[in-house]
């Protein structure tokens, strides 16, 4: 993705700025498309957020749709942009997304102007600020830790509300509500590491999808000095010891004949997580208005996952917390 390194000067103000290029970021400027101008900020070196797929396509960060919970947002997207899914082998109410869930943001990546991407922009500080003459009296400026900033009508946050009040500093203060609101909120996989194993044939009945790719995951609680060898080790052992308790009958020694291990430690992601220490894998969140109220007279607006009042946490609540967003713009 050939995105830019820094912010063009091709416009002084635009009508709408987002933080984040994850899967709610990317949504709403597909959103916005020509009806605005706009750029998206990423603090890092890749779009995605906690979509984030191995080199073989599996997923590592987020994964699952279930249509019996009315999750019809996410559906439309992916059938916008053309992308399939098929129903989890061993479990009929959970749908995946063919070529895995990181698809879905190459796909909206192609679609953008890429000099309207700008990566490694890491947001430090936004306040309002006031100009004596000219059409817009009041806009918001965003600043990185590098010292490039940008000038908007509003700004949308797509970004996990407890990282935004640690790493943000807000000029005014966001209202009370709100801030307790952000620091009470758990970020969905910030205390995950995923552990990714790859077979060449079935280790078990319905363990893939076509016979195309087959691989067991596993959310784990793991040390940062834990290598990846010894952590598949003992999710092997673990779900060898599952399968015996359960009086299952499969030869277990084939989990053993794991051709690659994939591990992804979500609490080093910084801009994710600020869990560095784990003790618990804590559920979805559940949904919280006060995320998804705008501040600052509406300058300022909030489409993070958690921000979602129906589906927070997965990818239904990225896309449902973007669409609110485009509405509360007006596009």
């Amino acid at each position: 993705m050939a995105c830019t390194s820094r912010m063009e000067e091709c416009e002084r103000v635009v009508d709408v700025a987002v933080v984040g290029g994850g899967l709610s970021g990317l949504t709403v400027v597909h959103r916005l498309g020509s009806k605005c101008s706009w750029v998206l900020v990423e603090g890092s070196s890749r779009l995605g957020g906690r979509l984030k797929n191995s080199e073989s396509g599996v997923d590592l960060g987020g994964a699952w749709i279930w249509p019996e919970f009315g999750q019809r947002k996410i559906a439309e997207l992916l059938r916008e942009l053309n992308i399939g899914t098929f129903r989890q082998p061993d479990d009929e109410s959970s749908t995946r997304i063919a070529g895995g869930a990181y698809k879905a943001i190459e796909e909206l990546a192609k679609k953008l102007p890429q000099d309207r991407i700008v990566m490694n922009f890491d947001v430090t500080s936004c306040a309002k600020e006031k100009r004596e003459q000219g059409e817009d009296r009041e806009l918001v400026k965003i600043s990185s830790s590098s010292g490039q900033s940008v000038l908007a009508r509003r700004v949308v946050f797509a970004a996990p509300p407890r990282i935004l009040i640690s790493r943000v500093q807000f000029d005014p203060p966001l209202s009370n509500s709100r801030r307790r609101a952000m620091e009470e909120c758990r970020t969905w996989m910030a205390g995950v590491t995923k552990v990714a194993l790859e077979y060449d044939k079935r280790v078990y009945d319905g363990s893939t999808h076509g016979d195309k790719l087959i691989a067991l995951t596993f959310f784990a609680l793991a040390p940062r000095d834990l290598k990846e060898e010894e952590l598949a080790r003992l999710c092997v052992e673990q779900l060898r010891g599952h399968w015996k308790m359960m009086g299952l009958q499969q030869d277990s020694s084939a989990l053993q004949k794991f051709k690659r291990v994939t591990v992804q430690r979500w609490p080093e992601e910084e801009l994710i997580s600020d869990e560095i220490d784990p003790q618990q894998i804590h559920p979805h969140p559940t949904p919280f208005p006060p995320l998804a109220r705008s501040d600052w007279d509406g300058k300022l607006l909030f489409a993070s996952t958690e921000a979602d009042l129906e589906s927070p946490g997965v990818m239904e609540g990225a896309v449902g917390a973007a669409l609110r967003v485009c509405k509360e713009l007006g596009y």
